[in-house]
């Protein structure tokens, strides 16, 4: 059988058994006759024969189902449909099944109909038996959303079908009828392990009882029944142990029983001496008083005692204890807390994180490569930067977690906590081209869910941040869930299957495909932006000679097949085509008849292709010029449609490359065990060593590794061959084209400058596959104005939110244990200088948020109403320093996960998901300027009506009297002030920034919640301030945000006012007095209110 056993049916043949997805039949001695399965048979529970001959049993399931199976052929003759799961069964005149509803009903065994039905619990049914015409059974109710079971047994006289007298009974579990007294019936307790007989009489009432104690030290009674002679009682519980219950000495099992079927046991020969080296198990167990000594103090057994080997020992005749107690320390005892039955005493002693593991990173000594490889590299972890780390959230979000621990550069990191944030490495790498991350910054549409869109704003985050703040991708994950063809590459993953079902490195191929391929289709045919040239801001100036920062840096991974596109769209339409666009000449050449024809295609990326065996890459060996060229330069034989023979013949296919790009992506495909070994350094290469550093890191010097950093490709014009030169790794890269000679022989010269790994950890089991980072080469020209006595490095590790300096031989090392490639990126080395490059100079910064962007009418609502503010015009839009007050209102689109650590302490392991449902802005004066209602992306779990003031309907275009616009068109009004260096006033702003997934600088927040707060002491609700300062009550029933956000204002004049005068400092110690003596709430009865003054 596979899987637990959950009923049994005797026969005198043998014995059939369930299991949850089949059933078995086996004889008494335990062959296998037959077992029933198929793909309808899930989580069965219960069986009973159907007829009195027991040729038919029935067997039911908790999928609503009802099989019906014949004995002798071992087949489902029928499957009956049930109202629900069937919990249990037996038999009479007809079927009885009792119902996870609580209803038992009786099935006619020629028809399978449902001919009677009877009431008797509310929730599960847990025991029936059934007996001539009596019926008892015990089941549960549901109490407060939960079920509990009913303290009574149920009796029905199933010929009249009434109820009878119930039996009172506590917990009832399980009940039997007797097979010899007909209204004697055996019920048997949940928890408490009695007993109770009772005697059904239907003249008697209550019904005569009898109770007997279960002497059981492992837990409940799991499983009760009676022999057929009603002599013998078994009781099955939690410990594993069976108990026997009996009248007399002598008993019979049953009235007509059948010789059991034995195995043959072999027998031993007794020994008559014990010697040293002799086994326990031939070993005689015998008395003490049957041993004797001999001279040379060696055992004799005693031959005339005839006892059984030690091993035949019954096991039911010994018990385990356990250990014994551990010795306390009296003075320990002294300290002890009891907690009901429980005692416990605080850990004085050491921590564990005192403990400290020893691992090869520990030591003080060098240890060499070759040493390392044979000893511990199956126990290697990566260095400490490699590692994949989460944030730990508190009660007031990540404000309490320093991140600048992390990341000491100037360039940001990317949150990890959300689903889907595998994508953080394909986002840094884009970033990092300095193309790509200036068309999207300049990029702006009217679609409602663009992918171009949410990433120039997520780059235009990471520009104003400039390492000083996490960035999170919230709205980008979000957008990306709204595509379709996401959704089939399964590049969404979701709180139900949160790991993904394909390897991480081929999930990550497959999201930078489609990325690719989307801003492909976003840019190709952008028409040029009329207000582009409208350069308004005053903070663009500022922000445009960081964001002209020349950075070289790549892209993305491609899928399993490389991806194509019509050769029609060569020429530069788009970036993505002018960085990335290859074209590839594909031959195809019938062996049966010659016919040869062409075609031409458009490639982003290729996939390396691992021979079979290393003979085939020639006579240079395995090398990664030999791998990459002949992964370019395909020739395979396969079966195809031939046009000429109207028939399908083996085809000889070839592919090369025609052009090459200026942006190489490599796909490393590293799928297989021995594609690994390609990557990792051998021992008979080995020169450096490992120097173990204080931080934990791990530096590798004079490394010599299997993947060159520089590489040459040159196609040859006649005959369309591509030659591939690598150059040795001399930890030097050409940053000036010009002056090096290398750039100017014949063919292209390609440096590396990204990559993205997969990075797993033996002993962090959480994510399982492990996690992505991404290593790219920054030139100088992102460190010019920033004064620095050292030379830059060249390269930066991007884990998520931890930024790092690395350097070339950390990008090149590889190891099978830990790290392995994904995607690569080569440059063509000087090609922005070069005229004819397909694809033109960097973009100029032009930011596309304009005054006309925000005016424009994106009102998506079908049943406006009057609008509760006064739309500005051109004139009254807020410029730059003026002060503004916002609030917002969030719904819930997913719970808050949480768990409770081995201290007691509840411990949030991931944040709930809010989305924003509502943003208020409100002038210096009072008046409302904006207040729209967003359209939800996400389905609402929770409309947080009490806290937010959102009705169900209110987000609903369709049938909305608000607002209502989306997310986009509010996320760039915002957007546009934040440009604009509009000062921001309200109360909580850090977790309203948050969640509306904004970066505003620090210098352009003014908060309430932080200017009345005393330095060390709880925050203050804003209800609470506004009726102790302002005399105002807000938030009696619900919130409002234009309401809230006019507070707020409000507050911050009272501020202002207690600065001028020097009062701010006592009034602030009186806010808090006065706050303790109310528990910082606002007292219902006003005349509980204590003045302030």
């Amino acid at each position: 059988m596979t899987g637990e056993i959950r009923d049994m049916l005797i026969d005198f043949e043998g014995v059939l058994s369930v299991s949850p997805n089949s059933v078995a039949f086996h004889t008494r001695g335990g062959a296998p006759i037959f077992t029933v399965k198929n793909d309808k048979m899930r989580d069965l529970t219960q069986i009973s024969y159907s007829k009195f001959d027991n040729s038919e049993f029935v067997v039911g399931s908790n999928n609503a189902a009802l099989f019906v199976i014949d004995f002798y052929t071992g087949r489902v003759v029928r499957e009956v449909p049930m109202p629900c799961a069937i919990k249990t069964l037996c038999r009479a005149r007809g079927v009885w099944c009792g119902l996870a509803n609580g209803d038992i009903s009786m099935l006619d065994p020629r028809t399978w109909r449902v001919e009677h039905s009877l009431s008797a619990h509310k929730a599960d049914v847990r025991s029936t038996d059934i007996k001539g015409d009596l019926l008892a059974s015990c089941g549960c109710s549901p109490r407060n959303g939960q079920l509990f079971t009913d303290p009574v047994v149920k009796v029905f006289d199933v010929k009249t079908l009434r109820n009878l007298p119930p039996i009172q009974f506590k917990r009832p579990y399980m009940v039997k009828f007797h097979p010899k007294f007909y209204s004697s019936v055996a019920v048997i307790s949940e928890t408490s392990n009695q007993i109770q007989i009772s005697d059904i009489q239907l003249d008697q009432n209550p019904p005569s009882q009898q109770n007997f104690s279960i002497d059981n030290l492992y837990g409940c009674v799991q499983s009760f029944d009676m022999s057929s002679s009603g002599e013998i009682m078994a009781f099955g519980d939690t410990g594993s142990i069976i108990h026997q219950w009996a009248e007399k000495d002598n008993v019979r099992v049953n009235v007509h029983s059948y010789a059991l079927e034995f195995g043959s046991y072999p027998q031993f020969s007794k020994p008559k001496r014990m010697e040293d080296d002799w086994p326990l198990s031939v070993v005689d167990f015998t008395p003490d008083e049957s041993q004797l000594v001999d001279g040379n103090n060696q055992v004799i057994l005693n031959s005339s005692t005839n006892t059984e080997l030690a091993s035949y020992w019954k096991p039911t005749l010994s018990y385990p204890v356990g250990l014994p107690t551990r010795p306390l320390n009296p003075s320990l005892l002294q300290h002890l807390k009891q907690h009901d039955f429980v005692g416990y005493i605080t850990n004085t002693g050491i921590s564990r994180k005192q403990f400290r593991t020893k691992t090869y990173e520990d030591g003080k000594s060098h240890k060499t490569l070759s040493n390392l490889a044979l000893s511990s590299i199956s126990h290697v972890r990566p260095p400490k930067s490699y590692r994949w780390m989460e944030i730990r959230f508190t009660k007031l979000g990540i404000d309490e977690f320093d991140t600048t621990v992390h990341n000491k550069t100037k360039f940001s990191g990317l949150e990890n906590c959300l689903l889907n944030t595998y994508s953080n490495c394909c986002i840094q790498t884009l970033y990092f081209i300095p193309h790509i991350r200036n068309s999207l910054l300049n990029h702006l549409c009217q679609k409602n869910y663009c992918l171009s869109c949410e990433l120039g704003f997520v780059f235009h985050m990471m520009d104003q941040s400039s390492g000083k703040a996490v960035v999170e991708t919230s709205n980008f994950l979000r957008v990306l869930k709204q595509f379709p063809q996401a959704e089939n590459l399964g590049l969404c993953l979701s709180h139900d299957q949160p790991e993904a079902p394909i390897p991480l490195s081929q999930l990550i191929t497959n999201f930078n495909r489609f990325l690719i391929e989307q801003i492909h289709k976003d840019l190709l045919k952008q028409e040029p932006n009329s207000n582009s040239n409208n350069n308004n801001n005053n903070n663009n100036n500022k922000s445009s000679k960081h964001q002209q920062h020349n950075h070289h840096h790549q892209q993305q991974h491609n899928h399993n097949h490389n991806q194509t596109i019509p050769a029609t769209a060569v020429g530069g339409e788009s970036i993505i085509d002018g960085l990335f666009g290859s074209n590839v000449i594909s031959s195809n050449k019938c062996v049966n008849c010659g016919n040869q024809y062409e075609k031409t295609s458009r490639h982003f990326q290729f996939d390396l292709q691992y021979p079979n065996s290393a003979s085939e890459l020639g006579p240079e060996g395995v090398t990664f010029a030999n791998l990459l060229r002949t992964s370019l330069s395909k020739q395979i034989k396969t079966p195809a449609w031939c046009e000429k023979c109207q028939n399908y013949f083996s085809t000889i296919q070839k592919k090369n490359p025609l052009t090459l790009p200026n942006i190489l992506c490599l796909n490393a495909n590293v799928s297989k065990k021995e594609y690994e070994d390609y990557w990792k350094f051998t021992s008979n290469n080995l020169t450096g060593t490992v120097n173990p550093s204080q931080d934990g890191e791990l530096e590798f010097e004079n490394e010599t590794t299997w993947l060159p950093i520089r590489i040459r490709m040159n196609i040859d014009n006649e005959t369309n061959q591509l030659n591939v030169t690598e150059y040795k790794n001399t930890g030097s890269l050409c940053t000036d084209p010009e002056s090096n000679d290398e750039v100017t022989k014949d063919g292209v010269l390609y440096e590396l400058v990204s990559l993205i790994s997969h990075v797993k950890d033996q002993v962090k089991r959480l994510p399982k596959q492990g996690h992505l980072v991404s290593q790219c080469r920054l030139t100088d020209f992102y460190f010019e104005g920033i004064p620095s006595p050292v030379q830059q490095p060249s390269f930066y590790l991007f884990n998520d939110f931890k930024v790092k300096p690395c350097t070339i031989n950390d990008v090149a090392h590889f190891d099978s244990n830990w790290k392995t490639p994904a995607v690569l990126f080569y440059r063509r080395v000087g090609f922005e200088k070069m005229a004819n490059n397909g694809v033109g100079a960097i973009p100029t910064l032009c930011n596309p948020i304009t005054k006309e962007v925000y005016m424009a009418n994106n009102l998506i609502t079908c049943n406006p109403q009057t609008v509760s503010f006064v739309p500005p015009t051109y004139e009254t839009l807020p410029k730059t320093d003026d002060i503004v007050a916002i609030d917002t209102e969030f719904v819930s689109i997913g719970p808050e996960e949480t768990e409770v650590s081995s201290d007691g302490k509840r411990v949030i392991i991931q944040p709930g998901n809010f989305s924003l449902a509502r943003a208020s802005l409100v002038r210096l004066n009072g008046e409302a300027f904006l207040d729209d209602y967003i359209q939800s992306i996400e389905p609402v779990t929770d409309y947080l009506t009490r806290f937010s003031g959102i009705q169900p309907g209110d987000l609903d275009p369709k049938i909305s009297t608000k607002n209502v616009v989306s997310l986009k068109s509010c996320y760039i009004k915002l957007r546009y002030l934040v440009d604009q260096r509009v000062i921001f006033v309200g109360h909580g702003l850090k977790k309203d920034f948050r969640i509306i997934n904004i970066y505003v600088p620090p210098e352009q927040i003014i908060d309430t919640v932080e200017i009345f707060q005393l330095r060390n002491q709880r925050k203050l609700s804003l209800r609470f301030l506004a009726h102790i300062l302002l005399n105002t009550d807000i938030q009696t029933e619900t919130h409002c945000s234009i309401e809230d956000a006019k507070s707020a204002m409000e507050l911050y004049k009272q501020y202002q006012i207690l600065v001028k005068n020097k009062e701010f400092e006592e009034t602030l110690n009186k806010i808090y007095q006065i706050g303790r003596k109310l528990n910082f709430k606002v007292p219902e009865n006003p005349t509980d209110m204590i003045s302030i003054k």
